[in-house]
């Protein structure tokens, strides 16, 4: 297998003028390093409240019994016997 070395780019005011608008207010480095740093805990913050959302459909769900009468269930069988006897040429 191929490794690939990526080389990042040096966060220098060229770099800056190049890769960012004016409306996206980074004018330095210094600005850049902290939109990296609210965006890094902006995004830590969203995984943490997925996270504890998951884990609460998770313990409701489990805190749910779903119940199947033996009726339905006897049911399902017959037809499910009564079918494939159907595909393999009947009773026999």
């Amino acid at each position: 297998m191929d490794i690939k070395k990526k080389t990042l780019p040096e966060l220098d005011q060229a770099f800056i003028d190049k890769t960012f608008a004016p409306e996206d207010n980074i004018q330095s480095v210094d600005a850049l390093k902290q939109k990296i740093r609210e965006t890094i805990a902006d995004n830590r913050g969203k995984t943490a409240l997925l996270e504890r959302v998951d884990a609460y459909v998770t313990r409701a769900m489990d805190s749910f019994a779903i119940i199947v009468p033996q009726t339905m269930i006897d049911e399902e069988m017959k037809n499910r016997i009564k079918h494939m006897s159907e595909r393999m040429g009947g009773e026999k």
